[in-house]
């Protein structure tokens, strides 16, 4: 489930085979349209959030001041087993940057690392046991610019 205010995304997984003890556990997530100043009226941007239907997140990098990152939160997330944790993997990013010109250019990128055959079947076999009513762990990862800032800690 996805829901919006003018503030914030609310992001939540159940199954209809849920137990009824289960604990619901509800993200916020900050929608941050401010950092997607820059790009307002470019091209690029227009045609990601008519894509989107508006329904995005940016997120910005400290190390890339003139880049954003453009997050479809309609489309939910996979999960990726991340050193210590378990990372939410949006399948619809774009980057978005500006150039001395003011240019802006846009190309798809992944939160996601590079695969193999083995890691892909055990996250499907992840999402089978979520669908089932199982792993609990699925409301426990967290999402990748969380991530990120706690690498910077």
């Amino acid at each position: 489930m996805v829901a919006r205010d003018e503030e914030n995304y609310y992001v939540s997984h159940w199954s209809v085979w849920d137990s009824a003890d289960r604990t619901f556990h509800l993200d916020r997530v900050e929608r941050t349209p401010e950092l997607a100043s820059p790009f307002l009226g470019s091209k690029a941007f227009e045609t990601l959030d008519w894509f989107s239907q508006g329904w995005w997140k940016v997120v910005q990098q400290s190390d890339e001041p003139n880049s954003i990152y453009l997050i479809d939160m309609r489309f939910g997330e996979m999960r990726q087993p991340n050193q210590n944790t378990t990372v939410k993997a949006p399948p619809f990013v774009w980057k978005l940057s500006v150039d001395e010109q003011g240019k802006v250019t846009s190309s798809q990128v992944s939160f996601r690392s590079k695969l193999d055959f083995k890691k892909a079947i055990s996250q499907l076999k992840q999402l089978k046991e979520r669908i089932a009513g199982r792993a609990p762990e699925w409301t426990e990862s967290i999402w990748p610019w969380e991530q990120a800032s706690e690498n910077a800690q």
